[in-house]
């Protein structure tokens, strides 16, 4: 699972470069004039859970993430 703000290391998700949060909570790089407040710097580990809150993860990441969660019994199966 990576994208350009996030990358696996060692079974974790890290940043790949300092990353802010805007007012509205959006995630942008440094440099961003709506950078507010720093949120990871290069290397700290994000949740998957923020990954997917802040939209970090690639899109195909986010269906794998998905359906890992599905095998281990979490999230729903809204197929049926």
């Amino acid at each position: 699972m990576s994208s350009d703000y996030v990358t696996e290391k060692g079974g974790r998700l890290v940043a790949t470069q300092r990353l802010y949060l805007t007012d509205d909570e959006k995630i942008v790089t440094e440099g961003d004039t709506a950078a507010a407040t720093l949120y990871r710097t290069e290397g700290e580990e994000i949740s998957e859970d923020d990954a997917r809150r802040y939209g970090l993860l690639a899109d195909g990441a986010k269906g794998k993430a998905k359906a890992a969660d599905k095998a281990r019994g979490r999230g729903e199966d809204k197929s049926r």
